[in-house]
């Protein structure tokens, strides 16, 4: 069987397709928990519309507290899109690669939560989100409280912050489900027999530092004397190159 390079850079235009989806869909649930931080602002607001000092350490624990609800938005959306990604993936080698027949199609979750990426598993990089969201309302919050402000502009401080941190929630959505789409159509060719895959850099690639990018020198790469980006399914780099890489993975047959 012939495979073209259009055929896999078509898988992944349904993989960003899904992607831009789950993403729109996990910032407005974020934002969805402004009110509850908001809640937690008035419960400490006094009669004047200000805060009193005294009781910012308390503020923070319960602001902290919701630190588990917006950790618990990006690992539940991931696994939505990631749930979708690998029904869309699955499809793709049952009728393109394997269509007499495979032996197991990989679980993309067992990718997600077996596997570190820079020390850190999914649940990791999303509980540091949510912390982050904290640090930053912190910043922003003491100074205000101190100096007398209005609850109002307490309010105005969450939206911000959540408005400054919505880049990095679709960078680890992006990042999570990509990785995962990687991973689950190599180590589904790998345990279907097949030792090596391809790697090609993806047109959507157009950052002007982008011959810099890890997916760009892999793309390049020639390990194994088998032609450009061909590595073995065992060389994990291959699955996260660099976060929200488009990277993408196709089948290796000896040669274009």
């Amino acid at each position: 069987m012939t495979q073209s390079r259009i055929t896999f850079a078509e898988l992944l235009d349904e993989v960003i397709r899904e992607g831009g989806k789950i993403e729109q869909e996990t910032l407005a649930k974020l934002k969805a928990l402004q009110p509850e931080y908001f809640a937690v602002i008035r419960s400490y607001t006094r009669a004047d519309g200000t805060i009193n000092p005294s009781r910012v350490n308390s503020l923070y624990r319960d602001l902290q507290e919701l630190e588990e609800s917006y950790s618990d938005v990006l690992v539940e959306k991931v696994e939505e899109g990631t749930s979708n990604i690998s029904k869309i993936v699955g499809a793709f080698l049952i009728d393109r690669i394997f269509p007499r027949g495979m032996n197991t199609i990989e679980d993309p979750f067992a990718y997600l939560y077996d596997r570190e990426v820079d020390g850190l598993t999914l649940k990791d990089r999303s509980d540091i989100m949510g912390g982050s969201i904290t640090d930053s309302l912190r910043q922003r919050m003491r100074r205000s409280i101190y100096q007398g402000a209005q609850s109002s502009e307490i309010y105005d401080h969450i939206v911000d912050a959540f408005e400054g941190e919505e880049w990095k929630a679709k960078r680890l959505v992006t990042s999570e489900m990509n990785n995962s789409y990687r991973g689950q159509f190599a180590e589904t060719l790998q345990k279907n027999g097949e030792q090596y895959v391809r790697f090609y850099e993806s047109q959507w690639c157009t950052h002007r530092n982008h011959n810099r990018h890890r997916c760009h020198i892999l793309a390049h790469e020639d390990r194994y004397g088998l032609g450009e980006g061909v590595f073995k399914v065992t060389d994990s780099e291959i699955y996260a190159p660099h976060p929200q890489c488009r990277g993408y993975l196709g089948f290796y047959e000896g040669g274009e």
